[in-house]
């Protein structure tokens, strides 16, 4: 890529470390109580909130 200056950059990218797939983004975490969607804060809210 040359730039307005006249220089000429390359990007390199790091290669892949983890195999395609592998990833688990969910592992560790509870399953979903589907019950309790139609609840308010349901989908945004972690734990309890502090009552004041």
């Amino acid at each position: 890529m040359q730039l307005r200056n006249g220089v000429n950059k390359q990007f390199t990218y790091p290669t892949r470390t983890i195999a395609e797939g592998a990833i688990a983004p969910y592992a560790g975490k509870p399953q979903a109580d589907l019950s309790k969607i139609d609840q308010a804060g349901f989908f945004t809210t972690v734990g309890k909130l502090p009552t004041p």
